[in-house]
């Protein structure tokens, strides 16, 4: 397992050192589990997306690109008729 300091550098640039501010009261087990998920990130595209969104609100977004709203989606199982898909309110 890498250590915080490890971690730390991967998150800095990010600015999602935060992320860490509990590291000293997880136990192993939480710690180990939460190594693997801040590795899973793809942290470059995590910053792609915070420079369109900074881009969008700052009007600066090219003409040719168009930020779409996503629709989340619960689901909700009714035994008689099946699956259907209820918008998150």
């Amino acid at each position: 397992m890498p250590s915080p300091t490890t971690l730390l550098n991967l998150l800095e640039p990010h600015g999602e050192q935060h992320l860490l501010a509990h590291w000293d009261r997880l136990s192993e087990e939480e710690r180990s589990r939460l190594e693997s998920q801040l590795m899973a990130i793809d942290w470059r595209e995590i910053a792609s997306c915070k420079k369109l969104v900074k881009a969008r609100h700052e009007k600066k977004v090219p003409q040719n690109i168009k930020v779409l709203k996503i629709q989340q989606h619960r689901v909700v199982t009714n035994l008689g008729s099946g699956t259907r898909y209820h918008p998150m309110l």
